[in-house]
């Protein structure tokens, strides 16, 4: 809870600093719900860890449960200004299972999804690298869902909140930009442990 209130006021004090520097033009808050929707396909890394632990299963056995390191696919849908957007993120992340009790360490497969809804905050606006770079911070909640093949642990949806920093990369005006995300994720519920999780991935943005 620490980490996500000082996330929280580190988006705002960043958000105090670019309206003290202008960027609380009509660029800013009035247009980001205007202009054309962008769609970002991506792929990356979603990293494992520690799902639960001393978890109780039918038969009396306490279980540990966690993942490797796996692959995420998704893509965002949103709007954005110069200075300000939002976006929706629908994503499943893919990694091998590890479930540890008294009869030794098993595996199998299991999936992550995600629902996202984030503000993002351009601080920069498009004056960095001469427009080439447009670096992000964002912040918002969401749902997980944890799947696996193994009947130890319930699914369920889970309560998300993600963090995020990234930049947004134009190579030419005539190819689709390109985004390049990091972002941490908070996921906690009953039976689940609070833990932390990472994903790092590249995608491409087209405007529709």
């Amino acid at each position: 809870m620490k980490r996500i209130v000082s996330a929280f006021a580190l988006l705002g004090l960043i958000s105090g600093l670019a309206s003290a520097a202008g960027f609380n033009e009509p660029s800013g808050w009035d247009n980001m719900f205007e202009g054309d929707m962008e769609a970002t396909v991506f792929m990356g890394i979603f990293q494992g860890g520690d799902v639960a632990t001393g978890v109780i299963s039918s038969d009396g056995e306490s279980n540990d449960i966690k993942t490797d390191d796996g692959t995420m696919i998704g893509v965002r849908f949103g709007k954005d200004s110069t200075t300000w957007g939002w976006e929706m993120t629908l994503a499943t992340a893919f990694a091998d299972e590890n479930l540890t009790n008294y009869d030794g360490t098993s595996t199998g497969n299991a999936n992550w999804y995600f629902l996202n809804a984030d503000l993002m905050l351009y601080p920069f606006g498009d004056d960095c690298a001469d427009g080439t770079l447009q670096p992000y911070v964002c912040a918002g909640p969401g749902l997980a869902y944890y799947s696996s093949d193994t009947d130890a642990l319930d699914s369920k949806a889970l309560f998300d909140m993600n963090i995020g920093t990234g930049t947004a990369i134009t190579i030419s005006e005539d190819l689709p930009e390109l985004r390049l995300d990091y972002r941490w994720h908070f996921i906690g519920g009953s039976e689940y442990d609070r833990s932390t999780y990472t994903e790092l991935t590249l995608g491409v943005t087209l405007d529709f």
